[in-house]
């Protein structure tokens, strides 16, 4: 069958510019409504991090003042070990001191007096000490810490002590020899077999002449309770 085109030829190119038209019109709508539907999108994808994110800026607020909490807490236990280390370390030296004073205590002869003690690194232990007796009571003591298994290298200094004076008088014999009822004063060095780290004692005080302190020296030419008790 034979069709005929009566129209004029510019209908048939305005027709198909015009369904060119369209085709791109409706290709253009398309896309725009795709850019939209995708920008909607990312928008509620967006606000939705944003939410997530300030959750987590909530949780790490939260978080932040645990850790502070949890800082000064270790920094007080912290504080309370060195503390309980130090009083630790004091008990020890502590323990240590009285168990060296007993021992001390325990050979030291009635009628001498220590008025000081002095520790010279590393253990070794320096007593001051007055007695009525003598030297008969200087060599007793000298005996009794020679004879203690816990002391080593025990020697007595006799070097420096003073006599007491009656009435202006020297307290001394016809032969220009001292009296029995002086008061001596001497030094009885030793050091610790089993050396247990002494902690370092303290200045001991300026000697006098006087006896023992608070009235602790027994009359003339009587030999009291000395020692340590």
């Amino acid at each position: 069958m034979i069709k005929i085109n009566l129209l004029p030829p510019e209908i048939a190119r305005r027709r198909k510019i015009r369904q060119i038209g369209i085709m791109f019109g409706t290709m253009s709508a398309i896309y725009v409504g795709l850019l939209i539907f995708v920008f909607i999108l990312l928008s509620g994808r967006i606000a939705l991090v944003n939410r997530e994110l300030e959750q987590e800026k909530m949780e790490l607020q939260r978080y932040s003042a645990q850790l502070s909490q949890v800082a000064a807490l270790r920094s007080a236990i912290s504080n309370l070990e060195e503390k309980l280390n130090f009083k630790s370390k004091v008990a020890e030296a502590n323990n240590k001191w009285i168990a060296l004073l007993d021992l001390i205590r325990l050979y030291t002869p009635k009628d001498v007096w220590i008025t000081a003690i002095d520790i010279a690194p590393p253990d070794s232990v320096i007593l001051s000490c007055n007695t009525l007796g003598g030297a008969k009571s200087i060599a007793t003591c000298n005996l009794s810490f020679m004879n203690c298994q816990k002391f080593k290298d025990v020697t007595v200094d006799t070097t420096a002590f003073a006599v007491p004076k009656k009435g202006g008088q020297a307290a001394q014999e016809a032969g220009g020899q001292r009296a029995d009822s002086g008061m001596l004063q001497f030094k009885v060095t030793f050091k610790l077999v089993e050396p247990v780290g002494l902690p370092k004692a303290a200045a001991p005080a300026p000697e006098t002449e006087a006896g023992p302190e608070q009235g602790d020296m027994p009359p003339d030419g009587e030999a009291g309770s000395g020692g340590m008790e």
